[in-house]
């Protein structure tokens, strides 16, 4: 419930007056409702301040504490998709893998399964074996939670995504027709429509 969050978030009227703890905890809870509410992560200005702050509090993903490791997870996963929107792919892929190794490890599987989509996305041309590897940890990883049915369709999309740049028709199909049905029992029109075109560039 994202608008809901954004309301109490909007209720805070100095931020920048809060102490570092609670001002870095802003700044995740912040950007991951901007995110959800569709405006992506363009602007590092409240991130990086709790990228850093978790990093250093966790000493980067070294600490027992796992709620410390939570936030540490999500933020370098927040931070990592303010550098695919600055195209800068070394930062980024270094960072989804830190949220995916760290998200692992406190059992955040909804970060862990983004995380690990995510890679899976920018392998798709370059190494599309690692690709395709990625993508099915994603689905394994969702499949512990299934929390968003919508993530569930965009996973098995990605999987036929994969197994089609490396040629595997087949693969590819066999995972669009299942990424279709569960969007049609779901009535998600808009995905239904989307793979439909994908298994017509299969044919």
């Amino acid at each position: 419930q994202h608008d809901s969050a954004a309301v109490h978030l909007d209720s805070i009227a100095h931020p920048a007056r809060l102490p570092e703890d609670s001002r870095a905890l802003y700044g995740l809870l912040r950007t991951i409702v901007q995110n959800r509410q569709g405006k992506g992560v363009r602007s590092d200005s409240l991130i990086r301040g709790s990228y850093e702050y978790y990093r250093d509090a966790s000493r980067a993903g070294q600490t027992s504490d796992e709620a410390l490791l939570r936030r540490y997870a999500q933020s370098c996963y927040y931070m990592a998709l303010f550098y695919k929107a600055c195209d800068s792919i070394k930062q980024c892929e270094e960072l989804f893998n830190q949220a995916a190794k760290y998200s692992e490890r406190c059992e955040d599987w909804h970060t862990c399964y983004l995380a690990h989509t995510l890679l899976g996305q920018m392998n798709s041309l370059g190494n599309p074996e690692n690709a395709i590897q990625q993508s099915l940890k994603a689905l394994d990883f969702y499949r512990k939670i299934n929390n968003d049915v919508s993530n569930e369709v965009l996973i098995l999309g990605k999987i036929a995504a994969a197994y089609m740049v490396s040629f595997e028709a087949d693969s590819a199909l066999a995972y669009y027709r299942a990424a279709y049905e569960l969007a049609e029992q779901n009535h998600l029109m808009e995905s239904q429509n989307y793979l439909c075109i994908c298994m017509a560039d299969i044919y």
